[in-house]
């Protein structure tokens, strides 16, 4: 076939054409797939950052107080000795029964405070616990313990605190308007593992048992509070604006605005799935617990990788854009070669190293600012030595100041993300439809088709 004939063949329609289209079509895809090996890297690398931000964040915790705080009790605890027959035998165990308050009152204040290890942030708290509530008398004779067996002058207030790395200051316990000195350990009780105590004194004389103190508590991210007494009213507050409620109870009411949040349980002894009183490890009654984290909602980790999710769409939507502007322009500007696609398509991977890297120092809002100038910058800049009408220049830089604008609209919806981005796919697709509705893809007017560009 001579020279002329073979441009003749291209010049006019025929059955190769639509195939050749087809052909750059499927290239352009594989280039798209292909550059979601990189952004799916940059994705690993972000697990990596998060999972390093999580051990210095444990680092941090566990020299400050140790980690999250559970403050369970007050219980009295009253040590009693039982005896069995084992073996022709007598063996002796202590044994301890344990009586909760008749009413329990906490009221709590929470003052965040962010440190920072090297670009990594912490959240801890510094804690004040206003405790107070009244007990009856303890009766062993419910529990069938004959009250000559127990050692009353070894009786306790257990207050269990998880972490007592983290107790600031806890000095004495007001009973029945007389300071107890509070001591370290719980004697062994196993309803308690860890905590403090204060040796209470006549308790066998008693009728009923009023107690107040002041706990001041260092910890880190949440704060438990055990609803022990047969009625529990806990309030809590803090200036910290993003509250997670977390436990076994909800707060009965709660206020959340720019000054902080405040919030008030109230739980009976119904609520729980442990009675008042009970005797040895029964019921290990710090399984239930209410309380509040210092949440905080969305972290420059977790954006990027939220915006990691996108990335198919931002490269396929650009390609997509130059693609439009060739065949709607054939014969009128130069055709992209697969290799220019290529680096077009690398400018918005890079996009999200830059996002991750900017984000760890400056944060996410700002980095996302100047990675989005900058990648748009590059691809206008690229884009008009490609193209010599601006117009197609401005369109492209449009597009991707349009894409980048929505996704950070996205970003911040949270729960209504899934709707907002749903919605601006089928925008953008109705709009892909609409510009090339009256594209004749068999009878593409060029002297020079898309197939003379391979």
């Amino acid at each position: 076939m001579s020279p002329k004939t073979k441009k003749n063949s291209f010049a006019s329609p025929g059955k190769d054409k639509p195939l050749r289209i087809g052909l750059r079509l499927v290239v352009l895809a594989a280039l798209g797939f292909g550059l979601l090996i990189p952004a799916l890297m940059i994705g690993i690398l972000v697990q990596e950052r998060k999972m390093r931000q999580a051990e210095v964040i444990a680092e941090v915790a566990e020299k400050w107080c140790g980690g999250i705080q559970h403050v369970s009790g007050p219980l009295i605890s009253i040590p009693y000795m039982e005896m069995h027959k084992e073996d022709n035998r007598i063996i002796k165990t202590i044994m301890h029964a344990n009586f909760l308050p008749d009413t329990l009152q906490v009221k709590g204040t929470l003052e965040p405070e962010v440190r920072y290890r090297g670009i990594f942030k912490v959240i801890l708290y510094k804690a004040k616990l206003e405790i107070s509530g009244t007990f009856s008398r303890p009766s062993l004779a419910e529990l069938k313990v004959p009250e000559g067996s127990a050692y009353w002058e070894d009786c306790r207030l257990l207050i269990g605190v998880q972490n007592i790395k983290g107790i600031r200051d806890f000095k004495t316990v007001d009973w029945n308007g007389r300071a107890l000195d509070i001591e370290a350990g719980v004697d062994n009780n196993p309803a308690i593992p860890y905590g403090v105590s204060a040796r209470l004194p006549d308790v066998r004389k008693m009728k009923a048992g009023t107690f107040s103190c002041v706990l001041y508590l260092d910890g880190h991210d949440a704060l438990y509070i055990t609803p022990a007494g047969h009625e529990t009213q806990v309030v809590l507050q803090s200036p910290w604006t993003d509250p997670s409620f977390k436990g076994d109870h909800l707060p009965a009411t709660r206020r959340i605005d720019k000054s902080g949040f405040s919030a008030e349980w109230k739980v009976q002894s119904l609520n729980r799935g442990y009675p008042q009183q009970w005797i040895g490890v029964n019921h290990d009654f710090q399984n239930s617990g209410l309380g509040v984290g210092l949440y905080e909602s969305v972290d420059h980790y977790q954006k990027v990788s939220r915006t990691l999710k996108y990335a198919v769409m931002f490269i396929f939507l650009t390609f997509l854009t130059l693609f439009v502007i060739e065949i709607m322009n054939l014969g009128r500007i130069r055709l992209m070669h697969p290799i220019q696609y290529l680096i077009v398509g690398a400018a918005l991977v890079v996009f999200y190293t830059l996002l991750l890297a900017l984000s760890e120092h400056i944060g996410f809002t700002a980095a996302y600012i100047l990675a989005t100038l900058g990648i748009v910058g590059m691809v206008a800049g690229y884009t008009r030595s490609l193209f010599s009408d601006l117009r197609f220049v401005l369109l492209v830089s449009g597009l991707l100041l349009a894409l980048y604008s929505y996704l950070y609209f996205i970003l911040n919806l949270e729960d209504y993300a899934l709707l907002a981005g749903s919605l601006g796919l089928f925008t953008i697709l109705a709009l892909v439809m609409y510009l090339t509705r009256k594209v004749d893809w068999y009878n593409l007017s060029a002297a020079g088709t898309i197939g003379t560009q391979y």
